[in-house]
């Protein structure tokens, strides 16, 4: 049994769609209707199930012609072996994935780290018993009969890259749709099954996607590979509630920044960040000023042991397995052979 479990709840890609062409087992329909920046809506069927809706011929000239928008169903986002499903279908139907427009990271549960219930927590809020950290807009929603009933908090508007929502995941359920594929992943948690199931969620668009660890300077963006990386989503997970989801417990105190952190989730520690990178950003500027000053190293400095000499070569090797690092080696390692140094 655990006490929370971590998923993927939405996908939404852009993509080159220059070379379409569905394979046999995938089936299109295209809908009488498009959407606001689309002229043409399809869905496309895997086995008889909808398997995605793509959005393609865009209606202004700003958006290249020859992409489109495609959202993968829910209920595939689930699978065990949803990231080779998704790539599969990318492949043989010459998509070629150019960024995540939105995904979701969820963490369903039925109480906090510290016993706290998820209802407690909104209605402490509303007292201004705990103060949340940061700034901006927020919503709630329940219902009043003998006891005011919370069940909905959100952080963010529409126009937000990052949007968080507590809310009670069973109730939601109830009186929308029914999913069996997530009430059968609730049997593994914690609790009697009659205790409602709370979910936080995270709104990510493209964005918001990065990532930077603050202690080293590495840079992790979410891929499609993310879908078969539990720790890296309960990482994900854990800097967006340092960031966008922190408490503080109200002692008075003028300075929140002083009152003691109200602990929540017991995710991954993590040192990563949430960050986003202006358009131009460098993210593998750090890595490149290290492999120059690797290569350079027996140049600038006399008498280096041999052992240094072949552990920077293998260090160069290593960073040369990533396709950018080695294109800028290439490009460099010449230059580099022709600097004096002094």
């Amino acid at each position: 049994m655990v006490s929370s479990i971590v998923s993927i709840d939405w996908l939404q890609i852009y993509a080159d769609v220059s070379l379409l062409k569905y394979s046999d087992e995938y089936e299109a329909k295209i809908l009488d209707y498009g959407t606001k920046n689309f002229e043409i809506l399809e869905e496309v069927y895997l086995q008889g199930s909808l398997f995605c809706s793509v959005q393609r011929k865009p209606r202004s000239e700003i958006i290249k012609s020859h992409t489109a928008v495609i959202k993968f169903e829910n209920s595939l986002l689930y699978f065990a072996d949803a990231e080779t499903i998704i790539a599969t279908f990318l492949r043989e139907c010459e998509i070629h994935l150019l960024s995540i427009t939105r995904i979701d990271l969820a963490v369903d549960f039925k109480k906090f780290k510290n016993g706290l219930l998820p209802q407690s927590l909104i209605k402490g809020f509303m007292k201004e018993k705990f103060l949340k950290n940061g700034r901006g807009k927020y919503t709630l929603i329940g219902s009043q009969k003998n006891i005011l009933d919370v069940s909905y908090l959100r952080f963010g508007t529409k126009s937000s890259d990052v949007n968080v929502y507590l809310y009670n995941k069973s109730l939601e359920m109830k009186e929308k749709v029914y999913k069996p594929y997530i009430a059968e992943r609730w049997k593994q948690l914690e609790g009697s099954p009659l205790q409602d199931v709370w979910r936080l969620e995270f709104s990510l668009t493209a964005k918001a996607t990065t990532f930077i660890d603050e202690q080293t300077g590495e840079i992790q963006t979410i891929t499609l590979r993310t879908f078969s990386n539990t720790k890296q989503q309960k990482e994900i997970i854990s800097a967006l509630e340092k960031r966008y989801f922190e408490f503080k417990v109200n002692d008075g105190q003028k300075n929140k920044t002083r009152m003691k952190r109200l602990l929540l989730l017991d995710l991954e520690q993590t040192t990563f960040t949430n960050r986003y990178l202006p358009a131009g950003s460098d993210i593998y500027k750090r890595d490149k000023i290290l492999m120059k000053n690797l290569y350079t190293l027996d140049k600038e400095h006399r008498d280096i042991p041999n052992y240094l000499i072949e552990a920077k070569t293998d260090l160069i090797d290593f960073m040369t397995q990533n396709q950018t690092l080695k294109e800028y080696y290439d490009n460099k390692v010449l230059q580099w052979d022709k600097t004096v140094f002094r």
